[in-house]
């Protein structure tokens, strides 16, 4: 790890110093975003959120690349589009570049890309999946009714991750899920939108689930917990409490 230091004073609580102990550097996040815009905006939100500064400077940096240039991850992901893995990439290092201490990537299908993108990546990168299958493990639901696009919840990246719980998806009313989902990224999480959302996690609590995760980062502006009949688990949320606790943790020393 390389980089300057920074030495304005509102900053001195917020340093962390490479394991060799010659550079000290803010802790800093770096986004790859823009799958879709609105997502990495309200990942941001949830990181400032977790935060819970007293004050505007006791906060973290963090440099988001909210880029909607990058390649589509569905279409990637079913066999008729270019692989974003490479665009990833270089959005990382662009963000180590820049003084991201800790990464992070607020897009679930973009995982099925995850090993080939972070190989090589001089910073640890969370993953989303997983903090999202813990987040969930913790919830103390057996049965959990997943949500996201179709090559998310039919990749099985969330089955491995709950491997023991029972995940349950609705093959039948993924068209409704990926109607909310496009409809959020073209800006319109209102009523109209709300309403199949709730629908969607009502038929999985129907089928039997103890509670909703939502694997798709736009679903959280659609559908919050509170809003079924069943607990509604948003891995966004537990991804951007992830990242606090990893800065602090930096902060202290560790990587």
């Amino acid at each position: 790890m390389t980089g300057r230091a920074y030495a304005r004073p509102a900053d001195r609580d917020q340093r962390w110093r490479s394991g060799k102990g010659q550079v000290t550097v803010l802790a800093a996040l770096g986004v790859l975003g823009g799958m879709g815009p609105a997502a990495c905006i309200d990942f941001q939100w949830k990181v400032l959120r977790a935060t819970e500064a007293p004050t505007d400077v006791a906060n973290f940096r963090v440099i988001a690349d909210n880029d909607p240039g990058v390649p589509m991850r569905v279409a990637a992901a079913e066999g008729h589009g270019p692989s974003p893995a490479v665009y990833l990439k270089g959005m990382a290092q662009r963000l180590v570049a820049q003084g991201a201490t800790l990464l992070a990537m607020p897009c679930n299908t973009a995982h099925l890309f995850y090993e080939e993108a972070a190989a090589g990546i001089s910073v640890p990168w969370l993953h989303l999946i997983r903090e999202g299958a813990a987040a969930a493990r913790v919830s103390g639901a057996r049965t959990i009714g997943l949500l996201g696009s179709g090559p998310t919840v039919t990749s099985g990246m969330y089955q491995r991750e709950l491997e023991g719980l029972t995940v349950l998806t609705d093959p039948d009313g993924q068209p409704q899920v990926d109607e909310v989902i496009a409809r959020v990224k073209g800006g319109d999480a209102g009523g109209g939108t709300r309403k199949l959302a709730q629908a969607a996690a009502a038929r999985l609590a129907r089928s039997g689930a103890d509670a909703v995760l939502l694997g798709c980062t736009e679903l959280p502006l659609a559908l919050a917990d509170g809003d079924g009949p069943v607990p509604v688990i948003d891995a966004t949320d537990a991804l951007a409490r992830a990242c606090v606790a990893a800065l602090r943790r930096q902060m202290d020393g560790g990587r």
